[in-house]
């Protein structure tokens, strides 16, 4: 067994995503956050460990690209906000589940490769264009990423990243004045972003997990302009829960949470739509 250059790489680009995307969309779902967030590390801990000592080359179960649009569209879509959605974050559980299992029977079978070369190249590209931009969108937005944009009122999406001054009182995340202003928005486009590019290009090992690191650490000082946790209430509890260091939560909300209500027809929508993200994502990534 050996651990490649390219399964580092996919350790790498999971382990970031899973642990510093995603739970950032579900913590705008629900108040179990952070009982999904430490689970969900843990999973993805031992799934790409697994992973990455038994393959060669940038292998994965599913592709970060495609993961991150799947569990956007499960967060927003599906569930919906404080349970809204079509389907109970039970039943769209459920639907993951058995989309897995229909996912791996197609793969072993060759039907998913069948597929595959039979899907237009066009088509496939595009897909992966759809999903990149899609992924950069919700890094760009301003719950959970850098809030370089923002709401507005005529065009829905315009510009963000102002101080929370000078935000709608009735919408945060639309700015009346002062766009790009806001001193965490910068900190990420240079810090995390262009210092990440740098590296990247120079071939730096680690480098996404290196502007990570060191963004992360350049917020962690409270009395200054780009931390993360300012003296506010939310500011408060954000550094209360930072200071544990080591948490362990109880899997009573999501672990055996699943309910098989597979007599209703919009969880079979989101199935099919789940199954086909996947599908054409991992297709669209061996284009490339």
């Amino acid at each position: 067994m050996t651990f490649g250059h390219g399964s580092s790489h996919s350790l790498t680009t999971e382990l970031t995503l899973e642990t510093f995307c995603r739970p950032q969309q579900e913590s705008r779902r629900s108040r179990r956050s952070l009982w999904a967030h430490s689970q969900t590390c843990l999973l993805v801990l031992h799934r790409e460990w697994a992973v990455s000592i038994t393959s060669y080359g940038p292998r994965l179960f599913v592709p970060a690209h495609t993961a991150n649009p799947v569990n956007a569209y499960f967060a927003f879509s599906v569930v919906g906000f404080n349970g809204t959605g079509s389907i109970t974050y039970r039943e769209a559980l459920a639907a993951v589940f058995l989309e897995g299992w229909i996912f791996l029977f197609l793969s072993i079978f060759g039907v998913r490769q069948w597929l595959a070369r039979n899907i237009p190249k066009s088509l496939a590209l595009a897909t992966g264009t759809g999903i990149g931009l899609f992924i950069a969108f919700i890094g760009l937005q301003p719950a959970g990423g850098l809030g370089v944009l923002g709401g507005d009122y005529s065009n829905l999406v315009g510009l963000g990243g102002c101080p929370d001054q000078y935000a709608d009182p009735d919408h945060p995340y639309i700015c009346l004045s002062h766009v790009l202003q806001k001193p965490t928005v910068w900190l990420g486009v240079f810090a995390g972003g262009f210092f990440t590019a740098v590296m990247m290009m120079y071939r730096v090992r680690g480098a996404i997990i290196i502007g990570i690191f060191l963004v992360s650490i350049i917020s962690w000082p409270r009395p200054t302009s780009v931390t993360f946790f300012p003296y506010t209430e939310i500011g408060d509890a954000n550094f209360d829960f930072f200071r544990k260091v080591v948490s362990f939560r109880p899997v009573n909300y999501i672990g055996n949470s699943l309910d098989y209500n597979y007599g209703k027809g919009k969880i079979w929508l989101a199935l099919i739509t789940f199954l086909y993200v996947d599908i054409m994502g991992v297709y669209s990534s061996w284009s490339f």
